[in-house]
C-alpha cells in the first residue's frame, strides 16, 4: 500500500471515528450535559460523574489515527514519496 494512501485513510477515518464518538457522546449524555464544558469533559475524560453506554476510548482512538495521519503526511516529501 501507498504510504499518501496511508495517510489519506488513516485521517479519514479518524475523523469518521471523532463525529461518531461526538454523536454517541451526545445521545448518550444529552440530557445529563448542562453546558458545552460538561459535554467536552465527558466526549474525553474516564474520570466522570456520568454514566451510561458512552465509553471516551473511541474518541481516543479517533485522535489517535487522525494524528498519526497527519503527522505521516508531514513526514512526506511533496510528491508523496517517504
Amino acid at each position: 500500500m501507498d504510504i499518501k494512501k496511508l495517510t489519506e485513510i488513516l485521517i479519514d477515518i479518524g475523523v469518521l471515528i471523532i463525529v461518531g464518538a461526538i454523536l454517541w457522546c451526545a445521545t448518550s449524555y444529552g440530557q445529563l450535559v448542562r453546558n458545552l464544558g460538561d459535554f467536552i469533559q465527558c466526549l474525553y475524560s474516564f474520570s466522570r460523574p456520568y454514566y451510561g453506554s458512552y465509553n471516551p476510548i473511541l474518541f481516543w482512538i479517533g485522535i489517535i489515527m487522525y494524528g498519526a495521519g497527519k503527522i505521516l503526511k508531514a513526514s512526506l516529501k511533496k510528491d508523496g514519496t517517504p
